[in-house]
């Protein structure tokens, strides 16, 4: 489907304003339609359970409203997309989709019947805008058109949506690709619960109105931009939080896709931060967003780097820019909607007590990983062209990219250590390169810091060459960076408030009185404001940690890296950590890379994860894509799975 974008607000460049009659039948429609979401969704969850018992009929209360939600979503998402104008390489499975798929196989019930009451709730749907549209559009041609770009439509949504559950039950059923012509689409009981629902509401006088103008969609998207508006109005008014937002440096118009007239632009070039209806001036970053997907932006649901990677999206100027601070705004919203105290507490807000592992794992070398692992990676490691799994086209270099490696070859002597490694990493998001130990994740550290230099290939940080600067620019690059060595690297004389300091001594010209409260601060934040008299030695491994993420976060870095964090920490306590250092970025921002080896940690904090193998990248993606690979080798080596192409062979 080509993306569309209304002629009465300025699209982006390259982005065409051609909409044909088809096009605006079916958009209209969509825009109508979503006037009736819930009784919709009612409705078409009660017929998809009277006609697939394996669901547990209409009498099971839990199980029907499972599916009204699960069926409120998908339209919802459908609607949205539509009227926004989004391309099918946009579409994303809505997560309560997916929740609904859980919450299904946890029942006993199979792939084969959600496919079932997914082809029974699809041809309810196109019965439902047949009728509605046959009624409204008077050229057959026109109504052909509309109803086969409909069917398009719902064929590449269904399908992708129905992969994506394939793999939640990790099923070896194919995914069902709904075509025109499949005979479960003409069946009587979908055309007949079409009716009935429509007859119903119109009994009831709540059906669709007659223009879209007359519908409530409008208000619907204003309510979206309202909230949102507000949102950050609030942030606004929090001095600190404001001081954090506004190390954006730059000013962001938000312009609704599906409401092109609705907008907002967010001044994060300053303290406090405001928030301007409409277009102000000339703003540097410009996003077409749908209001859905608006609606999620604030509580980190959506994950604005992938749905610019996507398309889903549309984004204009040096985006890296916000992305950097929108963690920070993510955690800012979690906050709101839990104001009311009622959710539990997560496990970063306990107490962090720390002491080290004195066993090793037995089936482990020096790498990290076990022998069935790196024959995993072995395979891997052939089986698909190393590169990123993200492909987003930059006017600028570094308007998106944080960081960029292309085709980076580094040896010593004979050894090949970095061998056609194509990496980048997302701004905003937690990163993880997964490897282990001898596959070059220390070397990709140093090439990153400007520590070491390729032998050939480029690496960019923020767009700008990294091998190509003069001493003085690196040494001003490196002020962008904070780290995290596996041990904390803490000085063995100094104490720890001394060691968190030592950075804005040596690098600022700040008073005692303004590190101190940086210091204290930064301590606080990572749970060791009792111990900060406390010297290196009097401390445990896991509160050296602690200490040296203080210490990497005071000059508040852009990027920071930490360097196996987990090393030396048991399961708990690496949990522990984990939660630590998401809390932290919400409350931050900026780009994380985590280098290791432990899956655990990797799934628990990656928003993006690279398999690094041999110098190269086995895979990447952002982390649902990556632990639901289509790659076999990679989706049983992040799973641990006995089942796969490898074995003990």
């Amino acid at each position: 489907m080509t993306k569309v974008y209304a002629p009465t607000a300025t699209a982006p460049s390259g982005v065409t304003h051609a909409e044909t009659p088809e096009q605006a039948q079916l958009r209209e429609m969509a825009t109508l339609l979503s006037d009736t979401l819930e009784p919709f969704a009612v409705a078409m969850a009660t017929h998809i359970h009277e006609q697939v018992p394996a669901l547990g009929g209409v009498s099971d209360r839990d199980a029907l409203e499972a599916t009204r939600v699960s069926c409120e979503s998908n339209l919802s998402e459908i609607f949205s997309m539509i009227r926004a104008g989004l391309s099918e390489e946009a579409i994303d499975t809505p997560p309560p989709a997916l929740e609904y798929a859980r919450f299904l196989r946890s029942r006993g019930v199979g792939y084969e019947a959600v496919i079932t009451a997914y082809q029974y709730g699809v041809a309810m749907f196109r019965d439902v805008l047949g009728l509605e549209l046959g009624r409204r559009v008077s050229n057959p041609d026109v109504l052909r058109r509309a109803l086969e770009a409909g069917d398009a439509f719902l064929s590449a949504y269904i399908g992708t949506t129905l992969q994506r559950i394939r793999m939640e039950y990790d099923s070896a059923v194919p995914a069902w690709q709904p075509a025109a012509t499949d005979a479960v689409l003409a069946n009587k009981a979908s055309m007949k619960a079409a009716e009935t629902f429509r007859s119903v509401q119109l009994e009831h006088g709540r059906w669709i109105a007659e223009r879209p103008e007359l519908s409530g969609a409008r208000a619907r998207s204003e309510r979206t931009l309202s909230a949102f508006t507000e949102a950050i109005r609030d942030a606004a008014t929090d001095p600190e939080l404001s001081r954090r937002l506004s190390l954006a440096e730059t000013t962001v118009a938000f312009v609704l896709a599906d409401e092109p007239e609705l907008a907002v632009t967010l001044l994060l070039d300053g303290t406090p931060i405001e928030a301007v209806d409409g277009v102000v001036g000339t703003p540097e970053i410009t996003l077409w967003i749908a209001s859905f997907d608006l609606a999620q932006l604030i509580s980190g649901q959506l994950k604005l780097p992938m749905a610019i990677a996507r398309e889903r999206v549309i984004a204009e100027g040096p985006v890296r820019k916000f992305l950097r601070v929108l963690p920070v705004l993510a955690a800012f919203g979690e906050r709101q909607h839990r104001r009311d105290g009622s959710a539990a507490p997560t496990a970063h807000q306990g107490r962090i007590e720390e002491f080290l592992l004195d066993e090793e794992n037995e089936d482990s070398d020096e790498t990290g990983f076990s022998a069935a692992q790196r024959d995993l990676l072995e395979g891997a490691s052939e089986f698909q062209h190393h590169t990123g799994a993200m492909a987003v086209t930059e006017r600028n270099p570094g308007d998106f990219w944080s960081v960029e490696c292309i085709d980076v070859y580094k040896s010593f002597g004979r050894n090949r250590v970095l061998n056609g490694l194509n990496l980048g990493i997302p701004e905003g998001m937690i990163s993880v390169i997964l490897g282990p130990s001898g596959t070059g994740k220390s070397v990709l550290i140093n090439h990153l810091i400007g520590l070491m230099f390729p032998d050939s290939g480029e690496i960019l940080v923020h767009g700008k060459s990294v091998p190509n600067r003069r001493r003085s620019e690196l040494f001003e690059m490196r002020r962008e960076f904070g780290i995290l060595f596996q041990d904390g690297a803490l000085f063995g004389s100094l104490n720890v408030y001394d060691n968190v300091a030592f950075p804005l001594r040596e690098q600022t010209n700040k008073s005692e009185e303004e590190i101190r409260q940086i210091v204290e601060q930064r301590l606080e934040e990572v749970g060791l404001s009792d111990a900060a008299t406390r010297t290196p030695n009097e401390i445990s491994g896991g509160m050296k940690k602690r200490a040296g993420f203080a210490r990497a976060l005071v000059l508040e870095p852009k990027i920071v890296m930490f360097d196996e964090p987990d090393s030396g920490l048991d399961p708990v306590r690496t949990a522990l950590l984990c939660d630590l250092i998401r809390k932290v970025h919400g409350e931050h921002g900026g780009t994380y890379i985590v280098i290791t080896h432990d899956i655990a940690s990797a799934r628990r904090l990656g928003d993006y994860i690279a398999v690094l193998w041999k110098g190269r990248i086995v895979e990447s993606g952002d982390a649902e894509s990556m632990f639901n690979s289509e790659n076999p080798f990679v989706r049983q080596f992040l799973g641990g799975s006995s089942v796969g192409p490898l074995g003990m062979e």
